[in-house]
């Protein structure tokens, strides 16, 4: 099942036999599913990879080929949850990262049932799915920072820490990304899905970052600072690896180079690693090479193996 407006082609989902598929983590919007995918071998229980699609904050889908690579963790030994989650258009940030933690709860409370560990989860995400994760990453270890954990009901007293961070060109300071924007603003939307950006221009705001915040993040500084990730970086954040295109022409690599430098200046060196892809370009298909594929799931066994 795809939520909203998404166009693109969806992942095969019946080729995973231990897949159980559009399970609910909240109640108040019909996006607030997930798919949750287990290895075909192993006993469990399994780590866990929660992946958050990106899409703009207005597209997407939680079984969007964009991030099919992500699969090959079940074939490395890791459980899948695919999280899909309120778009900008029906909810401006922070409901979304709201969404994502509701669904870290969920898992925890019912990791046994689930087969999954619930001391083992690493957050993946791209482009804004990716913004999503680091404000996870930032936040989720630091209780009503950032939360309504009134969405996960009865799983409200659980975590939503996670033990690693995926991170792919991925937006970390608004304020910043909106200043760096060279695309003229028709040309940011056409990143968009067909369906979303006709609903993104109803909005009548020039750019996806807009949109996402209800205005134009340059026009406040504080607003757009309160809703980045790069704000809430503490000695809690976990390890990180960023992946970026330095070519990219929506999301400044600088957004990643400046979250690397700020959580290893405050948790040390080594917490972060920055990964540079000279010639790549928004979603470059050598950051989704399984090559690439493999170095990071040998990056998420390091954080919870």
């Amino acid at each position: 099942m795809a939520y909203g407006n998404y166009t693109g082609t969806l992942v095969d989902v019946a080729r995973f036999p231990r897949a159980q598929l559009d399970i609910a983590y909240a109640h108040t919007s019909l996006a607030q599913t997930l798919d949750l995918f287990l290895p075909e071998t192993g006993d469990g229980p399994f780590p866990l990879i929660v992946l958050v699609h990106g899409g703009g904050w207005c597209s997407g889908s939680k079984r969007g080929t964009t991030m099919e690579c992500a699969f090959a963790c079940l074939d490395a030994g890791f459980a899948l949850a695919s999280i899909e989650y309120r778009f900008a258009t029906d909810a401006p940030v922070p409901a979304m990262v709201h969404d994502v933690k509701a669904a870290i709860r969920f898992l925890r409370a019912h990791a046994a049932e689930c087969n999954i560990d619930p001391n083992r989860f690493v957050i993946w995400g791209n482009s804004s799915g990716g913004y999503i994760a680091n404000m996870v990453a930032a936040t989720g270890a630091q209780p009503g920072l950032v939360d309504d954990p009134v969405l996960a009901g009865d799983a409200a007293g659980e975590s939503c820490a996670v033990q690693g961070l995926i991170s792919w060109y991925a937006i970390c300071d608004l304020y910043q990304m909106d200043l760096c924007d060279a695309l003229a603003p028709d040309e940011n939307l056409r990143w968009l899905e067909p369906g979303a950006e006709a609903e993104a221009r109803v909005t009548g705001l020039p750019t996806m970052q807009a949109i996402a915040l209800g205005f134009p993040p340059r026009e406040s500084y504080g607003a757009a600072m309160a809703a980045s990730p790069i704000s809430y970086v503490d000695a809690s954040f976990p390890p990180a690896l960023f992946q970026h295109g330095a070519a990219d022409p929506l999301v400044p690599f600088t957004q990643s180079v400046a979250m690397w430098k700020r959580v290893c200046d405050t948790c040390g060196e080594g917490r972060a690693t920055l990964e540079l892809f000279p010639d790549g370009t928004h979603g470059d298909p050598a950051i989704k090479a399984a090559e690439n594929v493999a170095r990071c799931l040998a990056f998420a066994r390091e954080c919870v193996w």
